[in-house]
């Protein structure tokens, strides 16, 4: 966790890491606009009953391959783009890597640049 003036960033271990900590774990720390970078878009609830600003996201390579973003699609509550749970905002990101196979069918890769305004 690093905090800065009025802004407080969370980076998450990976979700098969035993030893990462919940988000509840960092509940009396939080102050300001509070973005949470977790690689593994599951259970957004956590983030916003935390009471998370942002959180960004990526992982699911929005299926990288047709029609295995479907899958993607049912797997997470949000698998590539924009949400909005209560108070808080998330981006899911398709990345531009690639896992396995070396192609990209019907999902997008993308690089982003976020503006985050409070």
């Amino acid at each position: 966790m690093f905090k800065f003036d009025g802004l407080t960033i969370i980076g998450r271990d990976d979700r098969t890491n035993p030893d990462r900590k919940p988000l509840s774990a960092y509940a009396g720390s939080l102050q300001g606009f509070t973005i949470l970078l977790d690689h593994q878009p599951y259970h957004l609830e956590e983030a916003e009953e935390a009471g998370i600003d942002f959180q960004f996201s990526g992982h699911t390579h929005h299926g990288q391959i047709w029609p295995v973003s479907w899958a993607t699609d049912l797997i997470y509550e949000k698998a590539w783009g924009h949400h909005t749970r209560g108070r808080t905002r998330y981006y899911v990101s398709s990345g531009l890597g690639i896992w396995g196979a070396k192609i990209r069918i019907g999902s997008r890769s993308e690089y982003l640049v976020l503006h985050i305004e409070n």
